[in-house]
């Protein structure tokens, strides 16, 4: 579900990231680890919001549409 992605693991619906890690819903991030929508948490508060977002499957095509209207409208 993520997009222009290099060198970061554990990325969930994001694109255009550099060197990343632990990230959700974000786009255009360098360096950056425990973020969703590019606002970045501790490491315990992310995983708490991660397994909420990532338990609800049924959002996962709004999530992967959401990137893809960002993406066409950059």
């Amino acid at each position: 579900y993520s997009h222009n992605i290099q060198d970061s693991h554990a990325i969930w619906f994001c694109q255009v990231m550099i060197g990343c890690q632990e990230c959700i819903l974000c786009s255009r991030l360098q360096n950056t680890s425990y973020c969703i929508r590019n606002k970045q948490y501790s490491p315990q508060e992310y995983i708490i919001e991660k397994n909420s977002i990532l338990q609800n499957k049924s959002r996962f095509d709004d999530y992967a549409n959401e990137l893809d209207f960002v993406k066409s409208n950059q």
